[in-house]
């Protein structure tokens, strides 16, 4: 009916589940899976927010934290020239500041959506 792939229908199905727009229903007598409509756009949004950017939050700070560490034991290695040493640290410096207005603002943002 909407003219597109199985695997494309059932991509964008376990998506919109995991935003918490859809939900999946029982349909007596029936093995398919059924979904409806998430009406209550809060729970929307709240779903959205733990399920997708809460989650991605965490793991970009995570992974600048890997990045510099090892940015350090490259440079002590002598795998990363001394010269490319100060602006690979101002990049990651940028990235902690963003990374730093982000998680101020988290907490109003919880508050909000909750």
């Amino acid at each position: 009916m909407l003219g597109i792939s199985k695997a494309s229908a059932s991509t964008g199905t376990r998506q919109l589940a995991a935003w918490g727009a859809i939900r999946k229903v029982w349909v007596p007598g029936e093995r398919r899976d059924y979904y409806e409509v998430v009406e209550d756009l809060g729970q929307l949004i709240r779903g959205s927010y733990n399920n997708l950017i809460k989650p991605r939050l965490q793991s970009s700070k995570d992974r600048l934290a890997t990045l510099k560490v090892n940015l350090k034991e490259d440079i002590q290695s002598g795998a990363i020239a001394l010269e490319k040493k100060e602006v690979l640290e101002e990049r990651i410096q940028s990235l902690e500041k963003v990374h730093k207005r982000l998680f101020q603002f988290l907490p109003l943002a919880e508050k909000f959506i909750n």
